[in-house]
């Protein structure tokens, strides 16, 4: 579960995160079936999330989903 974990942006290029578990060291996912989980760094598409503000808060996108739709 992610509710009690935190994560930290390591890296930024054109908007693009790679977001990582302070506690694990590991950074967030995203598998084909389209869930999250956690996994060394790969610098891999699937771990590449777009961070954008929506009036009062956040939205964070999957850059391997961007083309097919957001997760929702």
């Amino acid at each position: 579960s992610l509710n009690n974990e935190q994560f930290q942006n390591v890296s930024e290029y054109e908007g693009i995160y790679y977001l990582k578990n302070k506690a694990s060291g590991q950074y967030l996912q995203l598998n084909t079936d389209r869930y999250t989980y956690q996994q060394s760094f790969s610098g891999s598409e699937t771990q590449q999330w777009l961070i954008q503000q929506s009036g009062g808060s956040y939205l964070i996108r999957p850059v391997s989903s961007t083309l097919s739709g957001v997760l929702g």
